[in-house]
This record gives C-alpha cells, structure tokens and sequence, in this order.
C-alpha cells in the first residue's frame, strides 16, 4: 500500500520535481553561462527574439508580435495561413506544457519558448491541426502500425491486422498525443523526451514517438501473447490496452526501447505517415462536403415545406371565401327565381319585382365593373360605372313604361301568360 502511495506521488510530481532536477544538473555542468536555462532554450530565445532593426523594417509584422495568447492558452498566430495552421487542443496538451515547464524548473517564459519550439520545429504544425482535425497525428498512428508489425510479427499473427491496428490506435491516442506524459514510468520519460528534444533524426522529427511506442509493444509481447489467447477483436482491444500500460508502470529506470530503425525504414515510416495523413485529408474534406451538402439539402426543404404550407393555407381561405359567395350567389338565384315565379303568378307587385330586378342587375355590373378595374390595375375600362348607371336608369324607366302595359293586361285577365316576361 506505502509502495502504490509513493509511486503515485512520484508520477503526479514528475514534471516539477525530477525535470527540474535533470535541468539543474544540466545548468551546474556548464560553468561557464551566467544566463538561467538550458543551452538549447538560449538558443531558441535567440532565434525568436534577436532580431535586428533591419529585420523589424523589412518584417511588417514580426513573428513575436504576431503571437498571442488565446482563451485556451495557446500561442494563436493572429495571420494564420495555409501552411501554418492553428493548431487545435487536445488533453495531452496540457501534459506537455508541463513537461516542458518542468524542465525549466518552473521558470514560464522558458516553459513556453520551449512549448513552441516542440509544437512547432518537432511536431509540426500538423501534428495538433485543427483542420483537418490532427493530421499529422493520424499520419504518424498509422505509421506505428506499420512499425509494431514489422518489430512484432509474431504478435500481429496472432492478433490480425484490422485487431493489431485497431490496438495500436487506441493506444496511440493515449501515448503520441500526450508525448508518453503519465504512462511511462519517471526515468524512461525523462529519456524519451530528451531524445524528442534534441531532434537526433532531422529526417523525420517525429520518429521517437513513433520508436519508443513500437518498443513499448515490443516490450511486452510475451504478456500480450498470454493475455490475448482466445480472446475476440473486441475484448482484445482494452486488454491490449491494459496490458501495454502495466507494463510501461514497471519498467526499470535504465529501460530503452529495443527498436532499431535503419535509415531506410525512417524514410518509408516517413512516407507512410504522409500517405495516411492525405489519405484522413481526403476523407475528411469528402465528409465536409457530404455535411455541406447536407446543410444545403435541408434548408431547401425547409424553404419548400414553408412554401407548400403558406399556399395550403392560402388555398384554404380562398375556398372559404369562395364556398362563402357561391352560397350567397345560390341564395340570391333563389330569391330571384321565387320572386319570378310569383310575379308570374300575379302574386306580387310588378313595380316590385322591377326594382327588386334593377337592383340585382346593378349589383352585379357593380361587381363586374370593379374586377374588370382590378385586371387592368387601376386604369379606366371601356365602361365605367356611371355609364353603367345610367343605361341601368333608362333601362328602368323603359321598364317602367312597360310595366304600365302589364298592370292593365294584368287587370284584363287575372292569369297572365306563361310568356309574358318584363323585358330586363
């Protein structure tokens, strides 16, 4: 229980207290410098930081003044372009800014000089890309993939390539994208991250994350052979997972990985890395493509739907309306059929049903009158409403002179002709 105690203190303060130790014995070999910090970190500084007037004339905007901290704290170039894209944050990220800090003993403006020269001379700008989302971190999965079967065939026999890939992914989002930072044991940590800081392959950068994951697999193979027997693809994934990771807890503080890359392979691994990550590019922008399409399909629908209920809407209160005149129209042919009917009948008064027919008529030219207006917007049609009133005014008074003739045929003889019809 003292022993699970002690060494969960010693992992939770390894970036303060070992790194820091590794850096002021680095400081006391140099007798010679006065400045504070590592050899290397002066030399970043001044690649940052000395410039000259002349440079400042001739750069617009130098790089120091471009850089800012950003609300996630990380440095944010405010004129980011295609080949230096803002990076993105991970977890990890912050494991690694402590690293860093560690190995300047807590001193912050070395801290995160030595942060951005990680970020940006050893991972690479896409490493932690935002878009496509970590490229080169997938580029780099795949390539110790390949690394782990090449090392440990006998192990991906026994696993298959789909499993052992699958495996290694899981673990390398727990290893690459932290740089190792709570998974290794203190002393093997500190030596992995020496050997990432000094750039040793300039070829490929990157290649310690690549060597010392592949090593760790390597490492533990005959446990992993033990463990994995009769085990499907989906069990065997976090029992690999368990495994590896016990395994980085108990390794001794001499402890380096076995794995010996020829020139040769750090190309190949290199050329891997970078035909994966075009190949996640290429999906990922096919995908971005497929949503944007998506988008716009969708908004076109709804546009659409919006559309066909506006008209139904419309439809509906146009049936209304005209459900409403036709039954205002079948009851006025009604009145006026009953009110013909009964005048032939002689059983109402012909002056009457001369003005009840007048009026009818006068409605109706009074309706025509002001669609035939609203066809034509507004202009004058061939006849307007005062014309229609006064040839609806002689033509009532001819049909009141008539009506005379019928009233006297109507006394002549009380049932009139079924013929006999004022003239309208």
């Amino acid at each position: 229980m003292l022993g699970s105690a002690l060494q969960h203190d010693r992992e939770r303060c390894l970036a303060r207290a070992l790194l820091a130790s590794e850096c002021r014995s680095a400081e006391s070999s140099s007798p010679s410098s006065s400045k504070t910090g590592l050899p290397m970190l002066l030399k970043i500084r001044r690649s940052w930081c000395g410039t000259t007037a002349a440079d400042s004339s001739s750069t617009p905007l130098m790089r120091r003044q471009s850089l800012s901290l950003g609300a996630d704290g990380w440095a944010v170039d405010s004129m980011p372009t295609l080949s230096d894209p803002v990076p993105t944050y991970v977890q990890g990220c912050s494991m690694m800014a402590a690293m860093c800090l560690g190995f300047t003993a807590g001193r912050e403006e070395e801290g995160f000089w030595l942060f951005i020269h990680l970020l940006e001379d050893v991972l690479g700008p896409d490493f932690f890309s935002r878009q496509p989302a970590l490229l080169g971190y997938h580029g780099d999965r795949a390539a110790a993939a390949a690394l782990v079967a090449s090392q440990s065939p006998s192990l991906a026999e026994l696993m298959g390539v789909q499993c052992l890939g699958e495996s290694i992914s899981a673990l390398a989002s727990r290893c690459l994208l932290s740089g190792f930072v709570g998974f290794l044991s203190g002393p093997p940590l500190v030596a992995f991250w020496e050997e990432l800081l000094q750039v040793r392959c300039t070829d490929f950068p990157r290649l310690p994350l690549i060597s010392w994951l592949a090593g760790l697999v390597h490492h533990a193979e005959g446990q992993l052979a033990s463990a994995l027997v009769g085990l499907s693809s989906d069990e065997a994934v976090p029992v690999f997972f368990r495994t590896v990771q016990q395994a980085a807890k108990a390794l001794p503080n001499n402890w380096r990985p076995r794995v010996r890359v020829s020139r040769a392979q750090v190309l190949e691994l290199r050329q891997i890395s970078k035909a994966a990550a075009e190949k996640y590019r290429s999906a990922q922008e096919a995908l971005s493509l497929k949503e944007i399409h998506a988008k716009n399909v969708s908004a076109s629908l709804d546009r659409t739907c919006s559309a066909l209920l506006d008209a139904m809407k419309f439809a509906e209160v146009s049936s209304s309306a005209a459900s409403a005149g036709s039954g205002a129209a079948a009851a006025q042919s009604s009145s006026g059929k009953q009110a013909h009917r009964a005048f032939a009948r002689g059983e109402r008064d012909p002056l009457k049903y001369l003005q009840h027919q007048s009026a009818a008529r006068a409605k109706w030219c009074s309706k025509r009158n002001g669609s035939m207006f609203l066809k034509v917007h507004g202009t004058q049609a061939h006849r307007s409403v005062r014309q229609q009133k006064q040839h609806l005014d002689g033509r009532t008074k001819h049909m009141t002179r008539d009506n005379t003739w019928y009233s006297a045929t109507a006394a002549k003889s009380p049932d009139p002709p079924r013929h006999a019809r004022p003239f309208i």
